[in-house]
């Protein structure tokens, strides 16, 4: 349940911010041919071309039952030039995530294969969830904090100056 807005939250210390997680695919070797497939949490998409773009790489894992549309956003490729960039967003945003990992099916090239690595972590916000406007006080200085972020999965902590 969402921390309403207008609330007074108490923390002992500073607040942190929510980070969405970021992890990277990437495709070595230069195959000429073939797929390769993605799993998360249990979940794997259906084969995604050597060549792919990022907006086809979104599209299969906004297809796995566990991933909401807009739950991750894609950039970067095509492959395999290219690494595509996955970052868990919305409900999924704000939070450390289980790794991805792959399956190659790739011809051609020199040893090709793909690899997963997680350039931005996640990071879970102090409060997440709770509403935009939203008044945290860290007990042990006094500091007064405003949620500022219009994404309640990801918060952001601001010093406010009390008067």
């Amino acid at each position: 349940m969402p921390i309403p807005n207008g609330a007074e939250l108490f923390f002992d210390g500073t607040p942190v911010n929510g980070v969405n997680e970021v992890q990277r695919i990437s495709i070595s070797g230069s195959p000429a041919g073939g797929t390769f497939t993605v799993t998360w949490s249990g979940q794997t998409t259906a084969a995604i071309a050597f060549n792919a773009t990022a907006a086809t790489v979104q599209a299969a894992l906004e297809a796995l039952s566990n991933i909401d549309v807009g739950e991750v956003a894609c950039s970067g490729g095509p492959f395999p030039g290219t690494a595509v960039d996955v970052s868990f967003q919305n409900a999924l945003g704000g939070l450390n995530q289980p790794a991805m990992t792959t399956s190659d099916s790739f011809t051609g090239g020199s040893t090709p294969a793909s690899a997963i690595t997680t350039p931005t972590p996640g990071v879970r916000g102090t409060y997440r969830g709770t509403a935009f406007g939203a008044i945290c006080c860290d007990t042990s200085s006094g500091i007064f904090y405003e949620q500022t972020s219009t994404s309640a999965a990801r918060p952001t902590w601001s010093e406010v100056e009390i008067d």
